[in-house]
């Protein structure tokens, strides 16, 4: 959640940051903080669709 509230927004611009993180542990984490209404998706579809993570009002620090 702290890449998110820093800016990193995308799933591969976190993941870029977190090194150590396969794609697949990082969309785990981040469907689980979704469950948990800390953080949604937020999608644009400009030439093919796109999804953003945001903060929830829960999940700010």
């Amino acid at each position: 959640m702290w890449f998110i509230n820093e800016g990193y927004k995308r799933p591969s611009q976190l993941q870029c940051k977190i090194l150590d993180a396969s794609q697949r542990v990082l969309y785990v984490q981040l469907k689980e903080l979704e469950e948990h209404e800390l953080v949604s998706k937020v999608f644009t579809q400009l030439y093919h669709l796109k999804w953003n993570t945001v903060l929830q009002r829960s999940g700010r620090l």
